[in-house]
């Protein structure tokens, strides 16, 4: 079963280290509820607590849409309606690992296994209750961190629910795309895979639009950047964490209750004891010296390991609440007093007003679905979605009605004896495999009704789950001169690339590949997350804007910016050349509003009145 993070963090530790020794630890702080979850972010200049407090269905924890699921479920094996599971009942249960393969789109397993009636009857009263039958389904041993807290004490508590109400995965096929297309954008203007960028190079930008636009659409798109890399380029890899191999590339960990502090500290001083002399000190490796002041406290212009360790028992750097999937009363509240409708927020910072300083500035509120965090040289949108309600099962919906009503008799029923000796090629199996749980009311025979029920129940606990989903951006020049976020770049993107790389610059030296941003995504979703593309990042534009509607402008410019990109270029131009001159003052090459504006008005002044 799936582990959700929890890592209860003592707040209210006090460590003071008086010649090296720490004082006894105070009473560990206890868990803040059950839809709090913990994160280390590695940034390249200090770690960063993240806390989240994820929510669904309005305002509650994440774990009760899995929960309302097992209910259901519990109810369909429960004939007698006695709110009890009996042997009986028990015995047309799945096995834990048969329903999560189920819930992933496998049906029609050969499902001969059975649960062990005393694996599930855990007090021994010989029937199953509801929690009982939720414990087995979403709880696999965990075990206590055997690590203690610093200077002895009690373990540091990171503990966990083992279960598949959270999804936690990482796709890092994005990152792999991204570095090549850095690097045909550093080859086509001139520059080798590990040049740097300069102004002259930057401004040749523009230029690559009549060259690469293969769609004549005027926007250009990484697959038209990379035609010369062949098709097998956008393959997409998906990497989940702990459901397949691959790396996790983002540098977030999740905190788990088998994770221990010593691992912890391990990770940080792997990263950052750049002379490997179990010291820190500031500036070392890029370490924030203000990180270092901190947890300083021995004074000796340090930190130890002891010291690192203290940091996983403080609180956490920063805290964020994110209500995901339908918008329940819990974010429609009720109509205020003044008449106006009252929305919270999907994603919100809790603690901004007590971030430490150096984060102040960092982390923000960019609107009422997204957060953004700028950590070293990463730059993180996190977003909290509705999710989407469609899982496996569904999908395979339309297959599995047809393969039933191939097999069914005339009134709609399924007999298994005879279908498993008159189907030479093993078709039945799709529905086969789940005939003694489908059969509801356990009568021996299947109707169509009861099967499209459960159908429709394993679709609902197919996306009975929050997932947190990673994407790692990688270092992508697209990325940054993508200000609108639409995965395109327009003429004007190309053009105002320069001031977008400037910064990024160091003493003149031009833009490597390695000087560029990461960017990771942060999807919060009920259910199956879907590509909405609607982060936003600092309110700089990252979410895509709604299709540009300029201001009192002409007729004939709204009917000629076929792209809706907000200007007329002369391909999208229907007069002549020398109007389209006349009309572009600026002579950039392009017709913007202002100026299709001010010909009007001109126009107006020169024409005789009658």
């Amino acid at each position: 079963m799936r582990k959700a993070l929890a890592l209860s963090l003592m707040g209210a530790l006090a460590l003071a280290f008086v010649a090296g020794a720490a004082a006894p630890p105070a009473k560990p702080a206890s868990r803040k509820g059950p839809d709090q979850l913990d994160y280390l972010f590695m940034a390249s200049d200090r770690p960063v607590l993240i806390r989240l407090h994820l929510r669904c269905e309005g305002d509650k924890p994440y774990g009760a849409v899995q929960d309302a699921f097992y209910d259901k479920l519990f109810a369909w094996f429960d004939k007698d309606n006695d709110g009890f599971l009996s042997k009986a009942e028990v015995a047309r249960l799945m096995t834990s690992q048969v329903l999560a393969t189920t819930l992933q789109g496998g049906l029609g397993l050969d499902n001969k296994q059975t649960v062990p009636f005393d694996s599930i009857d855990k007090d021994k009263d010989g029937k199953v209750s509801k929690a009982e039958f939720r414990a087995y389904y979403r709880t696999v041993g965990a075990q206590p961190s055997p690590r203690g807290a610093p200077g002895g004490g009690p373990p540091a508590q990171m503990m966990v629910e083992e279960s598949q109400a959270l999804r936690f995965s990482v796709d890092a096929s994005k990152s792999q795309k991204a570095k090549l297309t850095n690097d045909a954008l550093y080859r086509r203007l001139g520059r080798a895979e590990s040049g740097r960028l300069t102004k002259a190079d930057v401004l040749k930008l523009p230029g690559l639009m009549a060259k690469l636009d293969e769609d004549e659409d005027e926007y250009l798109t990484a697959a038209e950047v990379n035609t010369e890399d062949g098709g097998g380029l956008y393959e997409e890899v998906f990497f989940r964490g702990r459901m397949g191999p691959g790396p996790n590339t983002t540098g977030i960990v999740e905190l788990t209750k088998r994770t221990t502090a010593a691992e912890l500290v391990s990770q940080v001083m792997a990263k950052f004891d750049k002379n490997k002399d179990g010291k820190l000190t500031p500036g070392e490796n890029g370490l924030d010296k203000a990180f270092v002041a901190a947890l300083d406290t021995n004074k000796d212009g340090k930190l130890d390991a002891r010291e690192v360790e203290a940091y996983f028992y403080g609180k956490p750097d920063v805290v964020i609440r994110a209500r995901v999937g339908p918008r329940g009363s819990g974010l429609m509240p009720l109509v205020e007093k003044t008449g106006w409708f009252s929305t919270k927020p999907r994603a919100e910072i809790l603690n901004a007003a007590k971030l430490p300083g150096g984060l102040s500035k960092k982390v923000k509120q960019t609107d009422g679905d997204n957060v953004s965090l700028e950590l070293g040289d990463a730059r993180i949108a996190l977003q909290a979605i509705e999710g989407f309600a469609v899982g496996p099962t569904e999908r395979l919906r339309q297959f599995l009605m047809s393969q039933f009503d191939s097999m069914a008799d005339k009134d709609g029923y399924v007999l298994p004896s005879k279908e498993k000796d008159n189907d030479p090629n093993n078709q039945a199996r799709f529905v086969l495999g789940t005939f003694t749980q489908a059969d509801k009311n356990a009568d021996g025979k299947l109707h169509r009704s009861e099967y499209a029920a459960w159908l429709d129940l394993m679709n609902e606990g197919s996306v009975a789950f929050v997932g947190v989903t990673v994407t790692d951006m990688g270092r992508s020049l697209f990325e940054l001169l993508d200000t609108d976020r639409d995965n395109k770049l327009s003429i004007q993107e190309l053009r105002a690339a320069w001031g977008r790389i400037e910064p990024l610059c160091s003493k003149g030296e031009g833009l490597a590949q390695a000087g560029l941003p990461r960017s990771l995504r942060i999807t919060l979703s009920q259910g199956n997350a879907v590509s909405v593309n609607r982060f936003n990042f600092f309110g700089t534009g990252q979410q895509p804007l709604p299709a540009r509607k300029a201001k009192r402008v002409p007729e004939w410019f709204t009917k000629l910016d076929l792209n809706n990109d907000g200007v007329v270029s002369p391909r999208e131009w229907l007069g002549s050349r020398e109007t389209f001159d006349e009309i572009d003052t600026n002579k950039d090459g392009l017709i913007s509003p202002e100026e299709a504006r001010a010909f009007e008005a001109k126009k107006a002044k020169d024409t005789p009145k009658k």
